[in-house]
């Protein structure tokens, strides 16, 4: 058996027995395995904050790594799933990697691209948390044993998305919104840079985080701006993100995760 990389982000928390219990019965069934903790510290249902997570740490692990995604999509508050489909496992494979996890919408905001093989391994409907670890472990398990992932289950073309997670064109800008806090406070918006500059070009730009608070330009590091003022900034993931020099921009902008955030651009 091929040796193999697992890596888990959830919403179990680490109070609980669940990730232990889940990485025992991982190591049971396959001895020698490496299983990553990603974060177990994901706010229940929160789908959103998760794939910001993953989308920026699976691409660090070498190809044919496995990511289990355990975050509830029953608990999940957001309204705008598509109700066509039914409660289900997915096994996606993704440039090299395996993806397991609910049909919460999760997939569409970690990948960048639709080249995708889908496979649906299951309905959770009526499955206890023990039918569903044993269903996510077993596949894990015949991945790492080379079988092919087509075998596994029902190949499907469509997954649901969350069209209300992603930025969009307005009539003159760009529309998002805080996805993320960081543990220093600064808020990550869903606005990708090279979006933001296929848009701008030359131009000039303004980007308003609430009715008081206009940001025109991007800083390279924090102490471009006097002390406790707002900057914004590029992240390492690409995205642009508010932060302010010396402060918590969260505490101070009393701005939060799900909040605006509008780009304007100049004529």
């Amino acid at each position: 058996m091929e040796h193999k990389i697992v890596t888990l982000i959830t919403d179990w928390g680490t109070r609980d027995y669940f990730a232990a219990a889940f990485k025992g019965m991982l190591f049971s069934k396959l001895p020698g395995i490496t299983v990553v903790d990603i974060s177990h510290d994901v706010q229940l249902g929160d789908v959103l904050r998760a794939s910001y997570i993953l989308r920026n740490a699976y691409t660090a692990f070498p190809a044919g790594s496995i990511h289990v995604i355990g975050v509830d999509a029953e608990r999940s508050k957001e309204e705008d799933l598509e109700e066509d489909l039914p409660r289900r496992i997915l096994l996606i494979e993704n440039a090299g990697h395996y993806f397991i996890g609910a049909d919460s919408g999760i997939f569409g905001l970690i990948f960048d691209s639709t080249n995708q093989v889908i496979i649906e391994l299951a309905s959770y409907d009526n499955m206890n948390r023990a039918q569903l670890f044993e269903l996510i472990i077993d596949t894990c398990y015949k991945i790492a044993s080379g079988e092919n992932i087509i075998t596994m289950g029902r190949q499907v073309e469509k997954m649901k998305e969350l069209y209300s997670f992603q930025s969009y064109l307005s009539e003159n800008g760009i529309m998002g919104k805080i996805i993320y806090m960081d543990s220093a406070g600064n808020l990550i918006t869903n606005i990708n840079y090279r979006l933001f500059e296929s848009i701008k070009l030359n131009r000039t730009f303004q980007i308003y985080l609430r009715k008081d608070l206009v940001i025109t330009e991007i800083s390279k590091w924090y102490d471009e701006v006097p002390k406790g003022e707002a900057l914004l900034m590029v992240n390492h993931a690409g995205f642009l993100e508010i932060a302010m020099n010396g402060s918590n921009a969260h505490k101070m902008l009393a701005i939060k995760e799900g909040d605006q955030v509008r780009i304007t651009f100049n004529p």
